[in-house]
């Protein structure tokens, strides 16, 4: 082996020890190119997932202050935050469906499936890059798990709230609409009937 080989295996050696791949295996398979670009888009993914991560808090934060709104009856605000909460789910599926083709192609640096891919979770592939790399994955899928767990929370208290307002308003519109089911004591004549008809009209006339 002459010494200009050797000299380019040592700096290939070097590169991957640098490159940020922490496996053996993957170090020997990827190009000085490959590697760069495989950094780049370990790069990307950290960056996605940071803003995945502010546009779920934006998204608690509103869920947060329609629960308050719901609380307090206050339909305006209500509506507002629907119409925003709308607006923050559709930029995390345009940002999921992002992370979700970046996450393939990190796949096939790794040389595993579009499908397995799709799947790793980000405690395994953190498994596979250099420690640097590895703790801005882990950090950055801590964060955002915390928060999906909080919105899941908040989110099954406006869902229970929710259904008690509709019981609440089904039984209000039910009298309404199809008598009071205990009537009063009297009614207009003296006598006490056993069931009144809605008279809506007589109510608010």
């Amino acid at each position: 082996m002459n010494d200009q080989m050797q000299k380019k295996i040592t700096q290939h050696q070097r590169e991957c020890n640098q490159g940020g791949i922490a496996q053996a295996e993957a170090c020997g398979s990827l190009g000085h190119e490959d590697a760069a670009r495989f950094q780049n888009r370990l790069r990307d993914l950290d960056n996605l997932l940071n803003e995945l991560t502010g546009l779920h808090e934006k998204l608690l934060e509103v869920l947060q202050r329609k629960l308050v709104a719901m609380r307090r009856n206050g339909v305006d605000t209500i509506h507002e935050c629907v119409a925003r909460e709308g607006e923050l789910a559709s930029r995390i599926a345009d940002r999921e469906g992002l992370r979700r083709r970046l996450m393939v192609l990190i796949g096939r640096d790794l040389g595993i499936t579009e499908e397995e891919a799709q799947h790793l979770s980000i405690r395994r592939l953190a498994s596979r890059v250099d420690e640097q790399q590895k703790l801005k994955l882990l950090v950055a899928g801590e964060r955002l798990s915390a928060l999906l767990k909080e919105i899941a929370k908040v989110n099954a208290v406006v869902g229970d709230f929710a259904s008690r307002m509709l019981e609440h308003y089904r039984a209000v519109f039910g009298q309404i609409t199809q008598g009071i089911v205990q009537p009063p004591v009297y009614a207009r004549d003296g006598d006490r009937p056993t069931s009144m008809a809605a008279q809506v009209i007589d109510a608010v006339g």
